[in-house]
């Protein structure tokens, strides 16, 4: 296992319970670009988007985590 991947794991048990992670059931891949969220809540936000089917591609999940992370509101079509 890659350094990266051992810190995502990490992450991904610091921010998600296990019931969270099984409710949500994404991928890796998905759990991946959440996890590069810095605000907790703007993380939570994209998880649910996408659960619900709001954010369908990488493009779409990406862009909510750059916006996220500039601190911007981000925008949902």
């Amino acid at each position: 296992m890659s350094d990266s991947a051992l810190g995502y794991t990490l992450r991904l048990r610091q921010r998600f319970t296990l019931d969270e992670i099984h409710t949500l059931g994404f991928g890796w891949s998905k759990f991946q670009e959440i996890l590069d969220i810095k605000d907790d809540t703007m993380m939570r936000k994209c998880a649910l988007l996408i659960k619900k089917g709001r954010l369908k591609h990488d493009e779409d999940i990406r862009e909510f985590k750059r916006t996220a992370n500039a601190g911007r509101s981000a925008k949902v079509k």
